[in-house]
């Protein structure tokens, strides 16, 4: 009898914190792997420890495999902009609502040069203007913004390999203009920031997605959570 009650109390246990599945959330390659770990680690050890189920952090080494990853729906979880839930829901009709979390007001970002364009724009001739790569957002917004003020063929576009490499580039005197996303600007120390000019570029939305239909503990879980990312806000 005293076999049988700890037989049940463990199966118990192990249907209570116990989780078959692991599931795989693509972070995309944004930041530095160093970085996504701050981030990301207290949020994913919170889904584990309230599903019981264990979340893996995965990194993309290119924005080509990234892209490649979310189309082969090879991962449970992306970190993507959440512009890309409508066009995830046509893919896998299965998922209704593939977006489980959103940046509250988005993620504002920054064009952040050593010159101020509205002082010295002669300065930007010659110069270089690096982004994470030319498949995000802001990429697309710095050709805007060199657009904007007819610098296009004056100004030479360079890719790094995210966004934390693009500031470092910048102050490495690797190039001389950076489009970045806030939150890596704002970490800077005031001695350098008093240095540099900054233009705002319009927010950016993002979105913890769902590539597969996920249990709705998982989905609690996340939203639960979402107190523990270190990246901006989430509702």
């Amino acid at each position: 009898m005293m076999k049988a009650a700890l037989l049940i109390s463990l199966l118990l246990s192990i249907q209570a914190h116990g989780c078959e599945k692991e599931y795989s959330f693509q972070l995309g390659p944004f930041f530095s792997t160093t970085m996504n770990i701050q981030i990301w680690s207290e949020f994913s050890e919170e889904v584990s420890r309230l599903s019981g189920c264990k979340i893996q952090l995965v990194s993309a080494p290119s924005y080509e495999n990234y892209l490649d990853q979310i189309i082969l729906k090879k991962h449970d979880l992306y970190l993507a902009p959440d512009s890309y839930g409508p066009s995830m829901a046509q893919v896998w009709p299965n998922e209704a609502s593939p977006v489980v979390l959103h940046t509250d007001g988005g993620i504002t970002g920054y064009i952040v040069s050593r010159y101020d364009i509205k002082k010295n724009k002669q300065a930007f001739t010659g110069t270089r203007l690096i982004t994470p790569s030319p498949y995000t957002r802001m990429h697309l917004e710095a050709k805007d913004w060199l657009a904007k003020h007819g610098l296009t063929d004056a100004v030479t576009l360079t890719f790094s390999s995210a966004h934390d490499a693009s500031i470092m580039a910048l102050l490495n005197k690797k190039a001389e203009t950076t489009a970045v996303i806030g939150n890596i600007y704002n970490k800077l120390p005031e001695s350098i920031k008093s240095n540099l000019y900054t233009y705002k570029i319009p927010n950016v939305g993002g979105g913890i997605i769902t590539g597969h239909k996920l249990p709705s503990s998982i989905k609690s879980a996340i939203v639960k959570a979402r107190g523990r990312i270190k990246l901006s806000k989430w509702s």
